[in-house]
């Protein structure tokens, strides 16, 4: 419910405040964290943790890295949600300063398309059953593509909102698809290194996001005087190029991963 609550509660601040009092009170539930995180006590029995420290966790990197099912996977959390960022943090310019919607109105139409991540997942559940992971990652990321297709093509030639809101809204909910579908396979054969796995697939997600995302500012700081609404075609090119250099490498590595004893697929929660 975050993705859907945040943006509708940080627009409605903006009526009645300034910018500046919702990064106060970012950093007010940001020290409740910390103290949580300092009270919080490991739960699993001490014989059955992980011992070895650094040079463990090292050598368990390098085994990571070198499984090329593994990297494939690795490679997909990289560039897809690099692409997402890309929608997180440009799709207030282009709400806002290219069709012209108020903050309000903004958070209203984030929200939408975060109702759609929470339904795509709950659909992805109920289909379990029925496909199995690859398949599911394959159409998640062709979805994926083709909507970022869609979304450039609309920026480039000025199409009004309500087709350009559409195609965000089934582009983005795909990450609820390709986040968990990607992950159970990454982790299918590495239960006993689920830490060390987890946290190459954590940074491979996080690691691009904020390089996009910086990339993506910096040309709309060069193009914005001379080009105008020029920007929202870089933006929309951000956005694509991860996506499909993700694709490719889904391509070639999906093609070794073979599901043991017909998988399917095990859901996992997204949190944005």
């Amino acid at each position: 419910m975050a993705p859907v609550i945040a943006p509708l509660i940080g627009g409605q601040l903006l009526l009645f405040t300034t910018w500046r009092v919702i990064f106060v009170i970012l950093a007010i539930f940001s020290a409740i964290l910390l103290a949580g995180s300092l009270l919080f006590r490991e739960s699993l029995p001490k014989e059955k943790r992980v011992t070895g420290g650094v040079a463990t966790a090292t050598k368990n990197y390098i085994t990571l890295i070198k499984d090329k099912r593994f990297l494939g996977q690795t490679l997909i959390q990289f560039f897809a949600f690099g692409g997402f960022f890309a929608y997180i943090s440009g799709s207030s310019f282009v709400y806002q300063n290219i069709f012209q919607l108020s903050a309000q109105e903004f958070s209203y139409l984030f929200g939408i398309n975060s109702c759609g991540i929470i339904l795509a997942s709950a659909i992805s559940a109920r289909l379990s059953n029925v496909i199995t992971v690859r398949q599911l990652l394959t159409f998640a990321l062709w979805q994926l593509t083709i909507g970022s297709l869609l979304f450039l093509i609309a920026m480039l030639f000025e199409w009004p909102l309500i087709p350009v809101t559409a195609i965000l809204f089934f582009t983005v909910c795909t990450v609820s698809l390709f986040g968990s579908a990607s992950f159970s396979m990454a982790m299918a054969k590495y239960g006993k290194m689920a830490g060390s796995a987890s946290a190459v697939l954590g940074f491979a997600s996080m690691f691009l996001c904020r390089n996009r995302i910086s990339i993506s500012w910096y040309w709309w700081g060069i193009y914005r005087d001379s080009h105008g609404d020029y920007n929202a075609s870089m933006f929309s090119a951000f956005l694509i190029v991860p996506i499909w250099f993700g694709r490719k490498r889904l391509i070639s590595f999906t093609h070794l991963y073979k599901p043991h004893n017909g998988a399917r697929l095990q859901q996992n929660n997204i949190s944005i």
